[in-house]
């Protein structure tokens, strides 16, 4: 899936690159994720370009990497017209550096967190009037970042201090070591988000809650909107009906962990629930299917325990997949995240017929069996349980044939009655519409021929 688009790109000061770049509809910012990073968020931002092909977008992507990225890991969709990497290079002028930066103009500037791409966001806006910011939250930024700064601090590779990795990973820029810069990255935080929930037009948020949390940080409720992620079904058509029909006599159970082998997902966790199953008895493999190189010194800690629990003949590291592929013969999907909100890949495994055992993160409780759909279908797609009680979870849930069978059928019924790919695009068009001076339903569709990406 990895796309090269940058053998001849070469990084110079932000003012002098970002004039040329063509009008667009959207211009999207990204902070460490799209089209760089498997994960959700990219996922999330993929899907709506791809689904709204009449609107032409734009990328920023921030990154506190010094090394810039090379390579997409998704396909450039037919109306990307140009991405634009901004390297932030450090917190005491990441501030400065965004505020000298000359936007390209665009009716609507949508951002994904209320840090940098937030900010951002908000100085584009400024630059050109009439234009309108957009604003959507798949986790609060703003209370992940002032718990990892709460928390232990852990020192990463290149020297730099990464506040509580466990709580948050990608999302907390390094910085330098000392109380003084903790303590200026917890004030900075604050108010960029007071800034980014002033300046906002309107906000997304993927459940109720979450919106009523942000407004304690500085949202107006007016403003905001709950749109829940959402796949595409038939994307898993294949992996479905492969679910369904195999034979599983005298097999053992297939368990699987979608997601980057990062503190945040529990990989840990996962390991360890592991090795309760192998002291029962009970007859499974676990595959870990992610990426690895987030974060390799915690990748080659979930490495050792699996050596140390004497798991190598049934826990395998698999690296990133296609989430059509990585379900393709699981049986049972587990979530073992210290944080979520709506976990794209629960969607994932529902639309498969992969029945779900997930810690109480997010909203995934209501996500398994939604409250509207309890007395039609009777059935949950999977458990939410605690911690202790995962492994006796698995084993109870898969050795009752019938409550299994029956989370197998719920999911599929649950994701195209409410979390269908087109409900999603469709309130994404309403909200950019809404959100926009311009009239975008009028908006020229693209042509079949593509121009060339713009650096």
């Amino acid at each position: 899936m990895s796309q090269n688009m940058f053998d001849k790109f070469t990084m110079v000061h932000p003012s002098s690159t970002a004039s040329h770049l063509a009008k667009v509809d959207v211009v999207i910012f990204a902070e460490g994720t799209y089209p760089f990073l498997i994960g959700g968020v990219s996922s999330v931002i993929h899907e709506t370009i791809e689904g709204l092909p009449e609107l032409s977008f734009g990328i920023i992507h921030l990154t506190w990497e010094s090394k810039l990225p090379k390579n997409s890991h998704y396909p450039i969709s037919h109306g990307l017209k140009w991405i634009r990497v901004i390297t932030l290079e450090g917190l005491a002028t990441a501030m400065e550096s965004l505020r000298r930066e000359i936007f390209p103009e665009a009716a609507v500037y949508h951002s994904h967190t209320t840090g940098y791409a937030g900010l951002a966001a908000v100085f584009a806006k400024q630059q050109h009037p009439g234009s309108r910011l957009l604003l959507s939250e798949h986790s609060l930024y703003v209370r992940d970042v002032l718990d990892a700064l709460n928390g232990p601090a852990s020192t990463a590779a290149d020297g730099a201090i990464r506040p509580n990795s466990k709580v948050c990973a990608n999302e907390v820029p390094p910085i330098a070591a000392g109380i003084d810069d903790l303590a200026a990255l917890r004030e900075r935080t604050l108010q960029i988000a007071e800034l980014v929930y002033e300046e906002s037009d309107g906000a997304v948020y993927l459940y109720g809650d979450m919106m009523r949390l942000a407004a304690s940080y500085g949202l107006n409720p007016a403003r905001a909107t709950v749109i829940p992620n959402g796949v595409n079904p038939t994307k898993f058509n294949l992996t479905r009906e492969f679910n369904a029909e195999r034979d599983r006599k005298d097999a053992r159970w297939c368990l699987a962990v979608l997601g980057r082998v990062v503190p945040i997902k529990g990989i840990l966790e996962a390991i360890k629930c592991a090795h309760e199953l192998h002291a029962k008895g009970f007859p499974f493999e676990l595959r870990i299917i992610g990426p690895t190189g987030e974060d390799p010194h915690y990748a080659e800690e979930c490495h050792r325990a699996v050596c140390q629990m004497r798991l190598t003949d049934h826990v395998h590291f698999l690296g990133p997949l296609p989430a059509e592929e990585a379900l393709h013969g699981v049986d049972l999907l587990l979530v073992t995240s210290r944080s979520e909100a709506m976990p794209l890949v629960v969607l994932e495994a529902m639309a498969s017929s992969v029945p779900v055992v997930s810690l109480d993160v997010g909203n995934i409780s209501d996500v398994l069996r939604p409250a509207i759909l309890a007395g039609v279908i009777g059935m949950s797609a999977g458990e939410v349980v605690p911690l202790g009680d995962m492994a006796n979870s698995i084993v109870s849930l898969l050795q009752d044939t019938l409550r299994y069978n029956a989370a197998c059928a719920a999911g599929p019924q649950i994701v195209e009655t409410s979390f269908h790919i087109g409900k999603f695009q469709n309130s994404y068009r309403e909200l950019y519409r809404s959100a926009s001076s311009v009239d975008l339903t009028r908006a020229k569709l693209i042509g079949s021929a593509r121009p060339p990406m713009t650096y």
